[in-house]
């Protein structure tokens, strides 16, 4: 068994790829063994990341209309509708596993999960974003999606508490195109803490789900990989990435060609540690990675397959704003032109910044985002 660290970059939520307490660490469980090494205030962590991202650039915000009904939850009155047995997840059944939680959490810790909300946005051609204004769940933070053999999309997160599990990873699937949603608790064998932190997941060929979170290797924190063929129960595999003697965060992997590449973030900063792998379950460390649109340094923090490369979406505190990064050959990043997306102070669903953006194709040749931001106290 394997101990595993704190879900979510802050005592809570591992993965704030992402918020600065997320992407440096803000979200491993205070009652940790290694909470000694993120011991500095979380406060002047979150300085240290904003500097790191550079002088702000204002964005103009994008018109907005509000919704009016928050969380789409897909009814559980119906009968459970079971998956196609030629389908990886046959055993599945969609009912939910718990009610998402709404508004902030009290006393949440900063940078915890109950500190944001996910929101989603729509494109059609993966560049340029409208806002939908749907609530897909509070006090969650750090998204990653894949879209399954049947086009249903799977999103994972961190969450404040399921039931007794604090900092819990689960899974939202919508049947719909993101219209509705079923929450399911996510389920780890092989390690003592029912949840790595910050969800990373791939979709294999042969429909196998892999999921890498953050958590204890040693006496630093690396990450960690699981597969599952439901995409809920995973099976730990062990230890997937590592820096001698340093900390890795919050990991992005993909697949370039044959070879398979991974970036966390490394140690408190917003740089990122790369390394490659022939099989995307043990990788060697390579480098040590900048995303950078002028003067800017941006955080990566989910990607797709294009068709003439990958391309990696990343978030800027100070500009509060997203842009994308394309690669050919899974290391060297060019900036795309543009904005994809920006943060819109007169939304009320939104709070002081954006962050953490989820991209994937939909069957019917649209994009989808989730993206986190804070809730207002």
């Amino acid at each position: 068994m394997v101990q595993a660290w704190g879900a979510g970059k802050t005592a809570r939520g591992i993965k704030d790829r992402r918020s600065l307490g997320d992407r440096v660490g803000l979200h491993c469980g205070y009652n940790h063994p290694m909470k000694i090494i993120f011991s500095l205030s979380r406060k002047l962590i979150f300085v240290l990341l904003i500097a790191a991202c550079s002088n702000p650039t204002p964005n103009a915000p994008a018109a907005t209309t509000p919704a009016t009904a928050p969380i789409a939850v897909a009814p559980t009155s119906v009968a459970p509708t079971k998956i196609a047995p030629t389908s990886t997840t046959a055993s599945l059944t969609l009912t939910n596993d718990f009610t998402p939680p709404t508004g902030r959490e009290p006393n949440a810790r900063r940078e915890s999960p109950g500190e944001f909300r996910l929101l989603s946005a729509t494109s059609t051609d993966g560049l340029t974003f409208t806002r939908t204004n749907q609530v897909i769940g509070d006090q969650a933070n750090v998204p990653d999606m894949i879209v399954d053999d049947q086009g249903r999309i799977f999103l994972y997160y961190i969450i404040s508490k399921v039931g007794n599990i604090s900092d819990a990873c689960v899974a939202a699937i919508s049947s719909d195109n993101g219209k509705t949603w079923v929450y399911k608790l996510v389920k780890f064998n092989g390690i003592q803490r029912q949840a790595l932190g910050d969800p990373d997941v791939v979709r294999l060929p042969d429909g196998t789900i892999r999921l890498y979170g953050t958590t204890q290797v040693g006496k630093n924190i690396g990450i960690m990989v699981g597969e599952s063929r439901d995409g809920i129960t995973f099976d730990v595999r062990g230890t997937a990435f590592e820096v001698a003697g340093e900390n890795a965060l919050d990991s992005i992997t993909y697949q370039v060609g044959d070879q398979w590449h991974i970036m966390t973030l490394a140690n408190e900063t917003v740089d990122m540690w790369y390394g490659t792998s022939s099989d995307g379950l043990k990788f060697t460390h390579k480098d040590r990675l900048k995303f950078m649109a002028g003067n800017d340094q941006y955080v990566p923090s989910n990607g797709m397959a294009v068709s003439n490369g990958f391309r990696m979406y990343a978030f800027n505190f100070p500009n509060k704003n997203f842009r994308s990064f394309l690669t050919t050959d899974g290391k060297t990043w060019k900036v795309e032109d543009g904005v994809r997306l920006s943060f819109d102070p007169a939304n009320p669903l939104e709070s002081e910044y954006i962050k953490d953006p989820a991209v994937v194709k939909l069957a019917n040749g649209s994009y989808f985002m989730v993206y986190a931001t804070k809730l207002k106290p």
